[in-house]
């Protein structure tokens, strides 16, 4: 079976990861209600700790934390995790130390530590859609394509418009053959960023997998339309010419995917098209 494209370089992912801002703990007058304990603290209580202040062992672990989300964003994610146990071990109801840590151990490939972090940041913030998502992405890279669409699922219901949830959980249903759910989901994610090339290309591989060529024809057109480099979108949409019996244009696609460095495309072309 055609597996749908993803990126596999899990430090762009970097990009997307939404770090706990520690610097919002301590605006002025700002109330926040920590995860686990549910304990209230503001700015005035975290610079008086002669009043009613954060506990000194809670401030021993926040301070661990923010060294372990430097680490995780500097890309040195061994001494994140180091310094994010260490914060666990003095506060073990902090979510955040764990979802930054599974996000380390994501960044690393150990996809199933990465899991049990996520799965831990959950049980103790069910909120958390950003925790959902990616202990989906995890259970994707190890093949647990049916948890996967679970947790997508309760990442979108967290947040409606979670575009590249419906992205992922579209990939998630291809490999279970959920076509047609796999079709509605990157339609969404589509309506959402129209824009989403990677959305349009692997909307394509559905439809061209459940047979309709020519509307996955016009998918690929517009995922090349939007990226000029995406050989991978030529190739695909030279199969589904030829398919369609337009010999004639599947060579000419698959020979600019092998101008690429497609050499699945230039095989095709030794094998079909006689320019070889």
């Amino acid at each position: 079976m055609m597996k749908l494209f993803e990126n596999k370089n899990l430090s762009d992912m970097m990009k997307s990861f939404q770090f706990f801002n520690l610097a919002s703990l301590f605006k002025k007058n700002e109330t926040i209600t920590e995860t686990g304990n549910q304990r209230k603290t503001n700015n005035q209580d975290f610079n008086n700790k002669n009043s009613r202040g954060i506990h000194p062992e809670t401030a021993e672990a926040m301070a661990y934390y923010k060294k372990g989300v430097l680490k995780t964003k500097a890309g040195n994610y061994q001494s994140a995790i180091a310094y994010l146990n260490k914060a666990i071990e003095i506060n073990p109801d902090m979510a955040q130390a764990y979802f930054n840590k599974g996000l380390s151990y994501q960044c690393l490939g150990d996809h199933k530590n990465a899991i049990i972090n996520f799965v831990k940041t959950n049980i103790l913030d069910s909120n958390n859609a950003q925790a959902y998502y990616h202990c989906g992405v995890s259970r994707l890279y190890i093949g647990e394509s049916q948890e996967a669409v679970t947790d997508f699922s309760n990442a979108i219901e967290l947040k409606a418009r979670f575009k590249v949830a419906y992205y992922k959980r579209g990939i998630a249903r291809f490999h279970i053959k959920d076509y047609k759910g796999s079709i509605r989901d990157f339609e969404k994610a589509i309506e959402i960023e129209p824009r989403y090339s990677m959305a349009l290309y692997n909307l394509g591989v559905v439809k061209k997998t459940v047979g309709d060529h020519s509307d996955a024809i016009e998918n690929f057109d517009k995922a090349i339309e939007l990226n000029k480099n995406a050989h991978w979108a030529y190739h695909q949409r030279g199969i589904a010419k030829s398919i369609l019996g337009d010999i004639t244009g599947a060579c000419l696609d698959w020979a600019k995917a092998a101008e690429m460095g497609s050499d699945i495309s230039f095989q095709l072309i030794k094998r079909y098209c006689n320019w070889i």
